[in-house]
Formats: structure tokens, sequence, C-alpha cells
């Protein structure tokens, strides 16, 4: 009944405003109170030095990000934010799985119906990846087992990517009717190309390591027999956190900014993800067994 009566808060704000426009409608407390009824997982974060290490857990869905989650990586962007003595940062996943996105159907239990729920989670979720390709340390995602849609976009929001032999990544939305909607096919397009991602995101193509290195979409690969995946990456980072604080800082703000479409290109991402999250075709993707066996069949 809580998670009802919260429902009917959000479609009312909706009513009253722009479907597109949920900060002018949406509480930021509002979607933190429907998240949190999405249970499950948990994302931690260690310090040692000055590398944190953030690390993913929901074993059960490989890693997939419930609601309280999401929460928990939004707190962990503010102790990040506020971290004077940082530079470098791993988002890793436990057990060598990075993450296969948001845990769907535990989200659609929660979050309202069409662009409701787009907002709500699209926007939580731009806002979080956002801050951590802002956050003043050197950061690397290290991608793991089968890392698909979300997973995938979540990895373009750390300046670098390190993936292990023998894992997948894959921006599959395209096969379960929705789009990129955590800002990852803007930053993709930064990364490889307007036209590499175009054929990317629009076959929902399943790269291996090897594939991935050789479009720049990674910057390196991890051996398959690696016996410490974490000390390997803490490694490889620690070429590029030999600077001060205040350099890593400068050095970043000036390459992210080097692109004068990203602003736009990410209003038109949200909007495109909000049209399409929970439409019919979304809920066939997801629930049509067929659908997933092409996802899977790639693997």
């Amino acid at each position: 009944m809580y998670v009802v009566g919260l429902l009917t808060k959000v479609n009312a704000a909706y009513r009253a405003g722009n479907r597109y426009c949920s900060n002018k409608t949406i509480t930021h407390s509002l979607r933190k109170e429907i998240l949190r009824q999405s249970q499950g997982g948990a994302i931690n974060v260690t310090y040692s030095d000055t590398l944190a290490t953030v690390t993913i857990s929901n074993q059960i869905q490989r890693n997939a990000l419930t609601g309280s989650m999401i929460l928990q990586l939004s707190d962990i962007m503010d102790e990040l934010e506020r971290w004077e003595t940082g530079k470098g940062l791993i988002l890793i996943g436990q057990s060598n799985q990075f993450c296969s996105g948001g845990d769907v159907k535990n989200l659609l239990r929660v979050l309202p119906g069409g662009h409701n729920g787009a907002s709500v989670l699209g926007d939580t979720m731009y806002d979080v990846t956002g801050r951590l390709l802002r956050l003043p340390l050197v950061s690397v995602s290290v991608i793991q087992g089968s890392t698909l849609g979300g997973g995938a976009e979540l990895t373009t929001s750390t300046d670098f990517r390190l993936m292990q032999e023998g894992s997948r990544l894959g921006f599959v939305q395209i096969h379960l009717g929705v789009s990129c909607g955590w800002g990852g096919a803007t930053r993709l397009c930064q990364l490889v190309g307007k036209q590499t991602a175009l054929r990317l995101l629009l076959s929902g193509r399943i790269l291996i390591a090897e594939e991935a290195m050789d479009l720049g979409l990674i910057d390196g690969i991890i051996p398959r027999d690696c016996p410490d995946v974490a000390a390997y990456c803490a490694d490889w980072l620690s070429s590029y956190t030999v600077g001060s604080r205040s350099g890593i800082l400068a050095v970043k703000n000036v390459c992210h900014l080097a692109s004068r479409e990203f602003g736009s290109s990410l209003v038109v991402e949200r909007r495109e993800f909000s049209r399409n999250w929970g439409s019919p075709e979304h809920y066939d993707g997801f629930n049509n067994p067929k659908k997933i066996k092409v996802i899977l069949k790639k693997l």
C-alpha cells in the first residue's frame, strides 16, 4: 500500500507538469523515496591511501542495480566529492562480474509506468553517472563477466576501462525495446565516434575484449588468468595518478568539456529513454524469451 501511495503522488505530480521535465515536478526526495522500495544488493566503498575501490554486489542478479543500490551509489558520490586526499577510483563488481545493468523486474515493481518511471530511474542515474565522470579522481571500470545494457553504460562514466579476457561487453538495449537512458549513448559517441557508436547501438553487438580494444572502447586487457584483478588495476591506474589532485581535476575538466554538443545530446538521450521505457515494445523485449535468446546466443 505504501508503494501504491507513492505512485499516486508521482502520477499526480506528472499530470501537473511537463512529462519530460521531471526536475520541475518530482522532487529529489520523492525519487529517493520510490527507489528505496526496490531492495536488494549493495554497493560499498573502501579506501587505501589515495585510492578508493567501489564494489557492486548483487550476485543473484549478476550485480544488476536495484533502486537501493542506485541510492547507495549516489551517497558514495557525495562521499568521494568530499574526499580531499583521493586521486584514483576503481569501479568493480563482486565475483568476477561487473554489472548487468538495472534489475529491471525489481525496479518495475516500484516505478510508476511509462514516462514517469523512466524519469525517476533515468534522472537519478543520469545524475549519478555524470557526477562519477566529473569526480576529481582518475577512475577506471573493471569489465568482467557479461557487462550488458545499463552495465555497459556505467563503464562509460569512468575515465578508463579495463576488460578481462573472456568477458563480454554490449549495448543490447535495442533488443529489449528501449534505448540508453543513463548517458551511455552520448558518452559512447565521444569514446568511439558517431559511426562506430551507431553500429554498436543499432545492432546490439556484444564485444569480446580484443574487439573492444580495436574500437578504442577500452584502454587495456586484463589477462584471463590474472590472480588479483583489483591489484592489477590499481597498478595500471597508478601511472595516471602521478599529478596533484588539482592538476588531475584541471586535465579532466578540459578533456570533458572538449565536445560542445555533449549537453544537448544528453537532453535528447534522456527524452528518448523516457519515450521508450515502459512501452509495449519494451515490455515485449524484456519478457519475450525469443528476444532474450538472441542476446544469450551472442555471449
